[in-house]
């Protein structure tokens, strides 16, 4: 980990060159990948993003994340404390486990944004998984099997909760699955998608 600057732009930002689980995250950091990483074992992602306003942005970088999985285990997960994360540009293959994931509680409402990501899953593993949380998926390329949702979406809680989804491609068993529980709202805007369905 190692921080650079653009002196005229005035900005800051951290080099990764390894998974680091969810210590040393910067609240308003912008984080770049510059190594292909891969998740070693007994992890349970290989970046949990636990600070708000965050960026992660990958290019043109790949992870990895072929360990044991499980049904909270992802490449990349984002935690309640990482609220209103950015994850752009990033290329996530894996087989074990949900690419990104929005980990929330019961209360939880933690904001997403998903930009030119190219995610590949399989063997019943989502894209993207939201539950309780703001969306917004933009320009996103999404693969997975014929078992499983290139995103899923579930809201159980009260109050309002907003998904954006424009403009990604999207092949899978169904290419969008959104829950809503009755009670609870939702502002959504799902354009400009292409969505491939695979007979399961």
């Amino acid at each position: 980990v190692g921080e650079f600057c653009d002196e005229s732009t005035d900005s800051c930002a951290i080099s990764l060159t390894s998974c680091t689980g969810s210590s040393g995250w910067q609240a308003g950091k912008v984080y770049y990948l510059s190594s292909d990483v891969s998740a070693s074992s007994g992890t349970t992602s290989c970046f949990d993003i636990s600070a708000a306003n965050v960026i992660l942005d990958c290019a043109p970088t790949t992870i990895r994340y072929t360990i044991t999985s499980s049904a909270s285990n992802a490449a990349i997960r984002v935690l309640i404390a990482g609220n209103n994360a950015t994850i752009r540009n990033c290329s996530i293959t894996s087989s074990t486990s949900h690419g990104i994931v929005n980990v929330n509680g019961p209360s939880g409402a933690s904001s997403l944004t998903a930009q030119n990501n190219i995610i590949t899953t399989s063997i019943s593993h989502y894209g993207i998984q939201v539950t309780n949380g703001n969306l917004t998926a933009i320009n996103n390329q999404i693969n997975t099997d014929n078992t499983i949702e290139a995103i899923k979406v579930t809201i159980s809680n009260s109050g309002l909760r907003t998904i954006r989804l424009i403009n990604n491609v999207l092949t899978g068993r169904r290419g969008i699955d959104a829950t809503v529980s009755v009670g609870s709202l939702v502002d959504s805007t799902i354009s400009e998608n292409s969505i491939s369905a695979q007979a399961s």
